[in-house]
């Protein structure tokens, strides 16, 4: 939506549970995590491109992941997620 409220539109595909949608730094992409419908706790990081409207898969470890975010440079995301077997900050 704008900044006032109007022009609501929504980015992400139907059918999936989503959420921790994360800016990049030049605010031409959205990073969000996506979880899977298929009964285990597996989520992938996706990136929602607005000014052509793709949808790219940017990382999907088999784990549970959240709160992706982009650092400064705009270069990586960081995560955290239980890839090792604990919660613990990724990067890729």
């Amino acid at each position: 939506m704008d900044t006032i409220g109007n022009n609501i539109r929504q980015i992400s595909p139907t059918g999936r549970y989503y959420q921790d949608p994360a800016w990049s730094r030049d605010s031409n992409e959205v990073f969000f995590v996506s979880w899977k419908e298929n009964g285990k706790k597996q989520s992938e990081i996706y990136a929602y491109n607005l000014t052509d409207g793709t949808l790219r898969e940017v990382f999907d470890p088999h784990k549970p992941l959240y709160a992706p975010d982009v650092s400064p440079d705009g270069k990586w995301l960081v995560f955290v997620s239980t890839y090792s077997g604990f919660l613990n900050l990724f990067q890729v």
